[in-house]
């Protein structure tokens, strides 16, 4: 299996072409929005408390709490924010959330969000016994909802698939560019070397 530095060639800042925003823009910024789901039977994937002792307990219901505030408190505050500044987001989801929280998903649909893929529910990818099985559950579960695939992929955690090839099959027939992934490597984009040894951006 390929590691990323030899599937993401060495691109230096001052080699490339200026980026060049419409109307003369000197930032771009991207909005994104995500949105997970906990399971209170595993580790959580952020602490804010420590465990009493240093013992990890579970269920951790301290640290669920605040991610299940988010879920009926925080999601709503950034909703009625980006609707006050005219803000569309993309909205990066766990899959399993369209149907553990549908209306969350409900409102960022009818706010016109864009529904990225996020894994099915909230795990570092590399932990998964079948990584190909979670990124087609979580497209066929945003297809359900929404009635369109996502184009975007998010991987939990900043983790990527261990198979990135998943990636490129799976979201192959629905993307604009087959192929394309974001990397969090580069300041603009990064060409990386496909499973077919293409280079893609």
């Amino acid at each position: 299996m390929p590691l990323p530095n030899e599937r993401l060639p060495y691109s230096a800042i001052v080699d490339r072409p200026p980026l060049r925003l419409p109307d003369g823009a000197g930032i771009a910024v991207w909005t994104i929005v995500n949105v997970e789901e906990w399971s209170p039977e595993r580790p959580m994937p952020r602490t804010v408390l420590a465990p009493p002792m240093g013992q990890p307990l579970q269920p951790d219901l301290p640290n669920w709490a605040w991610h299940e505030y988010g879920m009926r408190v925080g999601f709503w505050r950034l909703l009625e924010m980006l609707r006050r500044c005219g803000v569309t987001p993309t909205l990066a989801l766990n899959g399993n959330v369209c149907n553990s929280y549908p209306r969350i998903a409900e409102a960022a649909l009818e706010a016109g969000w864009e529904f990225m893929g996020h894994g099915f529910v909230q795990r570092p990818m590399h932990h998964l016994d079948d990584q190909r099985a979670a990124i087609r559950d979580t497209i066929e579960a945003i297809r359900a909802f929404t009635g369109t695939a996502p184009r975007g992929w998010e991987s939990p955690g900043l983790t990527v698939p261990h198979r990135i090839g998943h990636l490129e099959r799976l979201y192959e027939h629905i993307t604009a560019r087959p192929g394309t992934l974001m990397w969090t490597g580069g300041q603009i984009y990064d060409w990386y070397i496909a499973a077919s040894g293409q280079a893609r951006a």
